[in-house]
């Protein structure tokens, strides 16, 4: 697959995400969210308070991992960071979490970034889901031809159990051991699941495979927009 056409399809999943959590419904409540430590030795997080079903105060922070500290005014050195973090949880109440109308603030686009994926998280753990199995969301195929797809079962308003696999296009077959020479990539399809399954369908701290990096790239993408679908009909 060209990268223009991969850039193209993150693209057009983003949008589905943001437009669908944006419309979702919200259970009363407090979320947490984190993220994983960065190279620097942050890592993001969130809180999400919600009242009457709609937010009533969010709170982002980049913490030192060392101390679960915030970063501080006075130790960390760019003034833009706090104006950003400021900025962005008034603007997420504000907008009630319509994440299609967060700008990014200037000079901190990283931050909005990360503030805006887990923002989506938080979201999408406060909104309600219906126990059943949601199947199929159309996801384009590789240069090899082979197409991912991925079901989720729901029980108790719970993710239980997230099924993937990459089908051959022209005959619907999935890869099969033995006949698809990479191990790699079944040990990614049936670790990464449970993985997500134990975080509470949460994947912001879970890793990609080692050695299967196209395999988990292409699950945690198709997840995301996969649960943006979800929680859309679960409002």
């Amino acid at each position: 697959m060209s990268k223009k056409k991969i850039m193209l399809m993150v693209l057009v999943l983003t949008l589905v995400t943001l437009s669908l959590v944006a419309s979702a419904k919200l259970n009363d409540g407090t979320y947490s969210v984190r993220g994983k430590v960065d190279s620097h030795g942050y890592y993001p997080s969130i809180t999400l308070v919600v009242k009457g079903n709609k937010i009533a105060s969010v709170d982002y922070n980049e913490v030192v991992a060392t101390d679960n500290k915030p970063k501080a005014k006075g130790v960390y050195p760019y003034a833009a960071y706090f104006t950003a973090v400021e900025t962005l949880n008034k603007k997420a109440v504000e907008v009630n979490g319509d994440l299609d109308k967060i700008d990014a603030v200037a000079s901190a686009s990283l931050t909005t970034a990360s503030f805006k994926e887990m923002l989506f998280w938080a979201l999408v753990k406060a909104t309600p889901l219906k126990n059943t199995t949601y199947k199929g969301i159309k996801y384009p195929a590789d240069s090899r031809g082979y197409k991912p797809t991925m079901q989720v079962t729901v029980e108790k308003g719970k993710i239980t159990k997230i099924e993937y696999a990459e089908v051959k296009e022209a005959d619907g077959k999935a890869k099969e051991k033995g006949v698809y020479k990479y191990d790699a990539y079944f040990d990614a399809i049936e670790t990464l699941p449970k993985k997500i399954v134990e975080a509470g369908g949460i994947p912001t701290e879970v890793d990609g495979f080692a050695g299967a990096t196209q395999t988990s790239t292409k699950f945690f993408e198709l997840y995301k927009a996969y649960m943006a679908a979800i929680y859309k009909v679960s409002k």
